[in-house]
């Protein structure tokens, strides 16, 4: 599992630089009545296992845990790789989640593992980006949405594109156009 988990980050390297799509968030996502949810935060802020939670959730279809290309047109694109989960999974998981994790877990070692889910999208799947939710996590608070201003929006954006561009103008450009038509909100949580 972590000689896999190093190829799909090669991989995942490689399609970025030779892709279309100039965004590509660090970012799980998962379709909601067919508009796209971004979950993105910083390393180890929970968005992989939040994925991996929402893969138990039959109505839910699940885009990535990890990379999101977004095309110039606002739409996030499916890559088709099974969500890696980070193991153990956290002490207060939910038995209901503790058992789906072992009912579908695929290949894994005591570090990560692949979750064999059936609501992953294909790859080439797209959907419109509908939201972008922030993960911030902090000691003993309570859970509670913020709304983001543009500013801070497109700061975090342009953080967490690994896509390329040819110039700061550029980025600047391009991930404002997408981010105009996107709702940006900050999930603080315990």
């Amino acid at each position: 599992a972590s000689a896999l988990c190093a190829v799909m980050a090669d991989v995942l390297e490689a399609h970025i630089e030779e892709s279309q799509n100039p965004i590509a968030l660090h970012a799980g996502a998962v379709a909601i009545s067919n508009r796209l949810i971004a979950i993105t935060g910083p390393r180890r802020a929970g968005k992989s296992t939040l994925i991996a939670r929402l893969c138990a959730e039959p109505d839910l279809q699940i885009f990535c845990d990890d990379v999101l290309p977004i095309s110039p047109l606002g739409e996030g694109v499916a890559l088709g790789v099974a969500p890696r989960l980070r193991l153990p999974l956290p002490a207060k998981a939910s038995q209901h989640f503790k058992q789906f994790a072992r009912q579908h877990l695929g290949p894994h070692d005591n570090r990560y593992g692949y979750l064999c889910t059936t609501n992953l999208a294909g790859n080439g799947t797209r959907l419109p980006l509908g939201a972008i939710v922030v993960l911030d996590r902090q000691i003993d608070t309570a859970a509670c949405l913020h709304t983001m201003n543009e500013d801070d929006a497109l700061f975090y954006a342009l953080e967490q594109n690994m896509g390329q561009f040819d110039t700061p103008a550029e980025a600047l450009a391009t991930t404002q156009a997408v981010l105009g038509k996107v709702t940006c909100v900050r999930l603080v949580y315990s």
